[in-house]
């Protein structure tokens, strides 16, 4: 069965524009866990420096009251790049585009809602840039 991170990475994947952006990749923690040069080589250039690229975390579930069979999970998509900010917040402008308001296909999803944004951080186990956007997916379970 396809899970909500993997929906997402498709429903990403398949944005030409966005791909074109993040040249390192988009991956599913449940996957990989985290980005890292064993887990996504991909991700790395020959130099083995981080290429722009997404991971989609998905943070938890919980119930939504009072509908019994409700659910709201929460999902973060972490942009990376080896410095500076422009080409992941271009990236997640793009998200924001593919999964505001949208809905999953196959996941039982109503909506999926953009929750809040978080700039201009570091990542230092990577060493470098980072910022993230989150996503409250309302789903029936």
């Amino acid at each position: 069965m396809t899970t909500i991170a993997q929906s997402i990475k498709s429903l990403l994947a398949a944005d030409s524009s966005l791909t074109a952006l993040v040249t390192g990749g988009i991956y599913a923690a449940e996957d990989i866990g985290e980005i890292t040069r064993q887990s996504a080589p991909a991700a790395f250039d020959a130099n083995k420096e981080i290429l722009p690229c997404l991971l989609i975390k998905v943070d938890g579930e919980a119930d939504i009251p009072p509908h019994r069979t409700g659910s709201r999970m929460m999902v973060s998509i972490f942009g990376y790049q080896r410095s500076g900010h422009a080409t992941i917040v271009a990236a997640l402008d793009k998200v924001y585009v593919d999964l505001h308001r949208q809905k999953l296909s196959g996941q039982r999803v109503w909506e999926v809602r953009h929750a809040n944004d978080i700039h201009d951080e570091e990542d230092q186990g990577l060493q470098c840039s980072m910022d993230v956007s989150r996503f409250e997916v309302y789903r029936l379970r």
